[in-house]
């Protein structure tokens, strides 16, 4: 009897402490669950105030929800926007490393936006190739001068934040990041260079054309500057202006393409196509990959009945991607 009742108690202590363990799980997939909703209520918070521009809102909720769950990769890209957006680089680019870092660990594609705009990022301020791996980053559309930027930081972050802008294509926002540049320092040559190209690409042509003067009475040697002041003038139809621009442009640069690029095609528009044959070649020269070069010395080789050079050209062309050499190759080629 006396064994029958502690068999008895045992198995009641076995039950018990079966069901206490149940109940413990429970209690903790259900605090677990808990974090994960509230780092995702702090995150839609955060995305909420960033969509009203209130970045600073937006990042104490993101650091909200990061510090409940820390592996939530996506808050991260979204942190590093915010941080972007007030000119925080540096704080952008290690939370766009850290999205780059968990997607690989989580063995995850990442969004293909996120990863551009974390390399837009780099290419746009120098100072953060330290943080990256990256050497010598440059922008394609226009480029930092040699002269070093002596405004205080929160104008360069003004003038980087205007050059992100410029590339996604947001021209107003970007003219108004390199106008406050300005405003906060007169002086702030390459404010006025990129704020030229701004409205270059929106075709305001007499106002590109103030500020690319501006940035070259206050640094003659800002090739960019002279470029794009070319430019504005080859838009113009003021060719040999143009020509004298890229010339000089050149001889300040002759490593560089973009001024014998531009200038081709102003040779090209005053019908001087061996000069324009000529200019493309050495663009060819400093970059073997350059599909507009090949295809319009293809064409400048047309206008010289130069058919079987232009030929080759047009098909080089075609292999990079240029989309109207297919159709040039079946009228002149085939």
């Amino acid at each position: 009897m006396a064994e029958d009742l502690e068999g008895h108690y045992l198995c009641m202590l076995k039950r018990v402490s079966l069901k206490y363990l149940i109940l413990n799980l429970v209690m903790w997939c259900c605090l677990a669950l808990h974090a994960q909703e509230d780092a995702l209520v702090y995150f839609n918070n955060g995305s909420d105030l960033a969509l009203n521009k209130d970045h600073r809102g937006a990042i104490l909720a993101f650091d909200r929800a990061l510090s409940l769950d820390p592996n939530l990769y996506y808050i991260y890209a979204s942190r590093a926007e915010s941080k972007t957006e007030l000119g925080d680089f540096r704080g952008a680019i290690l939370d766009y490393n850290m999205y780059k870092k968990l997607v690989e660990e989580l063995n995850l594609l990442g969004d293909a936006d996120v990863l551009d705009k974390r390399q837009k990022l780099i290419l746009m301020v120098p100072s953060l190739a330290s943080l990256t791996g990256v050497a010598d980053p440059s922008s394609e559309s226009f480029e930092n001068t040699t002269e070093p930027i002596n405004s205080s930081e929160d104008l360069k972050a003004l003038y980087y934040r205007g050059k992100l802008k410029f590339e996604s294509g947001e021209l107003m926002a970007a003219i108004s990041d390199f106008s406050l540049a300005i405003t906060g320092d007169p002086d702030f040559a390459i404010a006025y260079t990129g704020r030229g190209y701004a409205y270059l690409k929106g075709r305001d042509l007499p106002a590109a054309l103030r500020d690319f003067n501006a940035a070259l009475r206050l640094n003659p040697s800002d090739y960019s500057a002279m470029v794009g002041r070319g430019e504005v003038k080859d838009k113009a139809r003021n060719y040999d202006r143009a020509i004298e621009d890229f010339t000089a442009a050149i001889t300040m640069a002759p490593g560089k393409y973009h001024a014998f690029y531009d200038r081709g095609l102003s040779w090209f528009n005053q019908k001087n196509y061996a000069k324009a044959e000529a200019d493309f070649s050495t663009v060819l020269k400093l970059n073997s990959k350059h599909e507009k070069a090949y295809f319009n010395r293809a064409v400048a080789r047309i206008n010289q009945n130069l058919t079987t050079e232009a030929c080759l050209d047009l098909k080089m062309a075609k292999s990079l991607g240029h989309q109207q050499a297919g159709v040039y190759l079946a009228k002149f080629c085939e």
